[in-house]
């Protein structure tokens, strides 16, 4: 290790020493930064980046129901839409809701 660096470890570890209650401040704040990043990254991850669980999910559709009598779009499929809308369907190979 090189003179410069002992050096500034030496110092780093006096300044430790000399004021704890600073140095474990900083170090706190480190560890929830440290912690909220990867807890932020896990999310992100796990809800944009991880693949679906579904065999061939680039073939996955969302069906949405619209009223044009208020302007509303993309709705959720009704309860009672739903088995009409799985019966009648001839395009797709299954239909399900979750």
């Amino acid at each position: 290790m090189s003179e410069a660096i002992q050096s500034d470890l030496r110092f780093a570890l006096r300044s430790i020493v000399r004021r704890p209650a600073f140095s474990l401040g900083i170090i706190a704040t480190l560890a929830l930064v440290i912690g909220a990043s990867t807890g932020i990254f896990s999310a992100i991850y796990g809800i944009m980046f991880r693949p679906l669980p579904y065999k061939d999910p680039d073939r996955l559709v969302f069906i949405s129901e619209s009223n044009h009598a208020t302007g509303a779009e993309h709705l959720g499929v009704t309860t009672g839409a739903f088995p009409i809308i799985a019966s009648s369907a001839q395009s797709f190979e299954s239909v399900a809701a979750c």
